[in-house]
Parts: C-alpha cells; sequence; structure tokens
C-alpha cells in the first residue's frame, strides 16, 4: 500500500511537469524575454535555452510517471528547475515584472496562486525523494538515454526555431519616408538622423510583442537605436499599451489616413529611416532574432 501511494504522488508530480512544460512552451515568447532581460541570453542563446528547460521538464516528469529514477537523480533535476521558478516569482514580485507573471511560471492562464502551489508540491515530493531514496532502472539502461535525449528535443520539433528567425528576411528600400504625416517634434529628429518606427494598433498582442523585445534591447543594450511607435487608436489605449509594454516609447497616434499611408494599413510593421530615407522594413514575423542581435551589436 504505501508503494502503491508513493508511485501515486510521484506520478502526479510527474504529470504536474509534464503540463507545466506545456504550457510553457506555447508561451515560449515571454519565457525568451525574461532570459534575456535577466541577461542569462543574448536574442540567439535564450530561445535555446527556454527550449531546453521545457525538454527537461518533459524527460523529468516522463521519468517520474514511467516510474524510473536512475541513481535518484530525477529530485535533483526538479528541484533545480523549482529554484529557476521560485527565483522568478521573487524577482517579479520584487520588480513587478509583468514579463514573468505572463511567462512560464504560470501553468493556467496567469494564474500565480496555481504556480506556486505547483512549486510547494514538486519541492516537496522531490526532497521527500531525496531524503527516502529509491533508485528504479529498467533492464535496457540504454533505453532511457534514447527517451531521455528524444524528450528534451521535443520542445525544438513541436515549437521550433526556423532558419528565418536566424536570418536577414528584411525587405530593403531606398525610398523617402513622408515624416510629414508624423507631427511629432521628438519623431523629426529622430527621422533625420537614425531611428526604428514600429507601427502598432492598441490592440495587437503581436504588436505588444513586438513592444517588448524592443524595450528589453534598449535596456540591455545601451547602443541599440532609438525607437518611435506610430499608433492606431486612441492616446488612452496607447497608454495601457505601454504600461503593458514596461517601457515608455516615444509615440503619436496617427489619423488613420497618415496611418494607413505609411505602414499599407498591416500591423505590426516596422522600419528603418536613416536621414528621412526608409531602408528597410519587416513585418512581425521578420522581425527576427537576426534582426534584433544586429542592432544591439552593431549600431
Amino acid at each position: 500500500m504505501v508503494r502503491v501511494l508513493r508511485y501515486i504522488i510521484q506520478a502526479v508530480c510527474g504529470l504536474v511537469l509534464i503540463y507545466w512544460g506545456y504550457k510553457n512552451l506555447y508561451t515560449i515568447e515571454t519565457f525568451e524575454y525574461r532570459l534575456v532581460e535577466q541577461c542569462i541570453g543574448n536574442w540567439y542563446v535564450a530561445p535555446v535555452i527556454a527550449r531546453l528547460v521545457v525538454g527537461l521538464k518533459f524527460m523529468a516528469g516522463t521519468f517520474l510517471v514511467l516510474n524510473l529514477n536512475p541513481k535518484n537523480i530525477l529530485p535533483k533535476l526538479a528541484l533545480l528547475l523549482m529554484a529557476l521558478h521560485i527565483f522568478d516569482l521573487a524577482w517579479g514580485t520584487l520588480a513587478e515584472n509583468i514579463i514573468i507573471y505572463k511567462s512560464y511560471t504560470d501553468i493556467i492562464r496567469y494564474n500565480t496562486t496555481l504556480s506556486i502551489i505547483a512549486i510547494v508540491y514538486v519541492t516537496g515530493v522531490s526532497v521527500f525523494m531525496l531524503l527516502k531514496p529509491k533508485n528504479a532502472d529498467i533492464r535496457f539502461k540504454w533505453l532511457r538515454h534514447i527517451i531521455g535525449l528524444a524528450l528534451i528535443a521535443l520542445p525544438f520539433i513541436l515549437n521550433a526555431i526556423f532558419p528565418d528567425n536566424l536570418m536577414d528576411v528584411a525587405e530593403y528600400n531606398e525610398k523617402p519616408f513622408d515624416t510629414s504625416l508624423v507631427e511629432s517634434p521628438v519623431f523629426q529628429e529622430m527621422a533625420s538622423d537614425k531611428v526604428i518606427v514600429g507601427f502598432f494598433s492598441t490592440s495587437c498582442p503581436y504588436c505588444l510583442f513586438g513592444a517588448q523585445k524592443v524595450a528589453i534591447s534598449q535596456k540591455r543594450w545601451d547602443n541599440f537605436p532609438n525607437f518611435f511607435i506610430c499608433f492606431q487608436g486612441t492616446e488612452e489605449d496607447a497608454q495601457n499599451f505601454l504600461n503593458f509594454a514596461r517601457h515608455d516609447f516615444d509615440h503619436e497616434v496617427l489619423s488613420n489616413e497618415a496611418y494607413f499611408k505609411l505602414s499599407d494599413g498591416r500591423f505590426p510593421k516596422f522600419a528603418w529611416i536613416e536621414n528621412g530615407i526608409e531602408k528597410k522594413r519587416w513585418d512581425g514575423r521578420s522581425f527576427n532574432y537576426y534582426t534584433l542581435k544586429h542592432f544591439c551589436d552593431n549600431q
């Protein structure tokens, strides 16, 4: 009976880790942003680290469910993963960091209470397994390595890092940018030198992702270029947008006519302006890891 109860507690812990990893995988962008913001990686390294952590959760959770625990390594791995979450929740609370509250620390929607319960449960089970060790292995030990590697690789398959995320896929232009459609004196000054212009709708979640990436880049790299937002919406909605982005970008709410003329009516859009000339343009997908790293390293 004791053995059955121990397995049930262990299996539930494993299922929590598997489900948690699954939820992390499809909010992977916010996990990547956190890694970059806290200097754990740059825009090339963070996507790899994020998927690796999810893969370790899949492996630890599956091994617990299958009752595989060679050399009692699983509770140590689970405690390491929980240490990351405890650090993030503590840092997020002190810094009032909304990205962390929306990122991989959240299991169901943005309910941090459930995350805390999960952390306490997984930590408690892991400590118990360390204090009451019980090795469990399979006859063909080589098989566990294949299963483990497959589970670690799974996030790289389910939510792949595509080659075009690491390539220059900008649309190159060489045409005058009609600066007269943006009245802001700040923009006029920026456009006479160098500036990235973002064309955002205040209700677009992908625009918010783009703004958060730029905000983190400007925070970490002093040489990241100026950024100006041209909004479609109202000033009130623009302020709410900036609150979620956690950065007070210079911006202007354009008339519908001006916005559509400059952005072709689509969002998010980004344009690189040098001395009043538009040199490059990106959409939300092509404004990728390569582009961010290029601006962080070379400007």
